[in-house]
């Protein structure tokens, strides 16, 4: 299986109150194009929206300037699944931006959407058994960027308790907490937890991968095999 022809579409707009700047990705069957498209037009309607209302508040004062950008998601296909994760950031007059995301999967054998618990053969605890293979690598990501050039042993127990029990609420076994996610040809499966998720919004977003060797034995064979 290959990637559709993907075609980007430039979508900017600049104001007084408003500065847009949008990469649409283009050239995917019909039903999904659809939910793409509708993700980019609800941020910028929404940023016009609030730019103009701002705009008709403000007599005397130079107005608010509402930021919306894109950068080119990522796309990737892993089998016959193929993957789709985008985000946009908004601010205002620079500050620091909000992230919105856009994920969908769906496989080109069938045109149908596929969701993170659909990969397992028991969806009742896909998200449990997500939870169990990641937090070893979460927890050692997040630690490392606690320390810095701290040595480990450094840490006091205050410390060590304090980035467990961060890391250990983000990855609560809920469908809200992996809703960023896709599978790579080298055989991972990557979790894309937003800033203040699993770890301080200072860190950023913060990308996990589990090798899917780790999952093989719950996953559903009907929707993807582990070679």
């Amino acid at each position: 299986y290959q990637l559709p022809s993907i075609a980007y579409e430039n979508d900017t707009a600049k104001a007084d109150s408003y500065q847009i700047s949008l990469v649409r990705p283009k050239g995917f069957p019909a039903a999904i194009q659809q939910k793409i498209d509708a993700f980019y037009d609800e941020a910028k309607n929404k940023t016009l929206t609030g730019a103009q209302a701002v705009t008709q508040a403000s007599i005397t004062q130079q107005p608010v300037v509402h930021m919306l950008a894109s950068q080119k998601p990522l796309i990737t296909n892993a089998g016959p699944l193929v993957f789709i994760l985008a985000s946009t950031v908004t601010s205002t007059d620079g500050t620091h931006g909000e992230i919105k995301y856009f994920q969908l999967a769906y496989s080109a054998a069938t045109g149908q959407e596929v969701t993170l618990d659909q990969l397992f053969a028991d969806s009742t605890t896909a998200y449990q058994s997500v939870a169990q293979a990641i937090a070893p690598y979460a927890l050692n990501k997040v630690a490392s960027q606690a320390l810095g050039s701290r040595d480990p042993k450094t840490l006091t127990e205050d410390e060590k308790k304090a980035i467990m029990d961060t890391v250990y609420k983000g990855l609560a076994p809920t469908a809200a907490n992996y809703q960023n996610w896709y599978m790579t040809t080298t055989g991972n499966l990557v979790i894309v937890f937003p800033p203040n998720q699993i770890a301080p919004s200072a860190f950023g977003e913060e990308v996990i991968a589990v090798p899917l060797s780790a999952l093989k034995d719950s996953l559903n064979p009907a929707i993807f095999k582990v070679q």
